[in-house]
């Protein structure tokens, strides 16, 4: 099982390369979406002195609290700390 697990990560570390020698661009992923969001909200509430600010940074702290949410639920599969039947979906 091991074995297999590391043949499958060489081939999408070399798929990886490959596309990159292709096309030189990157699609960035795991969460950066949502830090890229936070720190566009965050610059916004400098702008916003007093109260208005805090409400700015409630919504920063609810992408974080997602975002968190998220990677949680990611590694419990990559390391198959909880695991669930096939064909079923995690419904958030």
């Amino acid at each position: 099982m091991i074995i297999e697990e590391t043949k499958r990560s060489i081939h999408d570390a070399l798929c990886v390369a490959r596309n990159l020698i292709r096309n030189n661009s990157i699609v960035y992923g795991g969460g950066s979406a949502e830090i890229s969001c936070s720190v566009a909200v965050e610059a916004a509430a400098d702008r916003y002195p007093g109260v208005e600010q805090v409400s700015f940074f409630r919504v920063i702290l609810c992408v974080w609290v997602l975002l968190f949410i998220y990677l949680l639920i990611l590694t419990a599969f990559i390391f198959n700390i909880c695991s669930m039947p096939s064909g079923h979906l995690l419904m958030l």
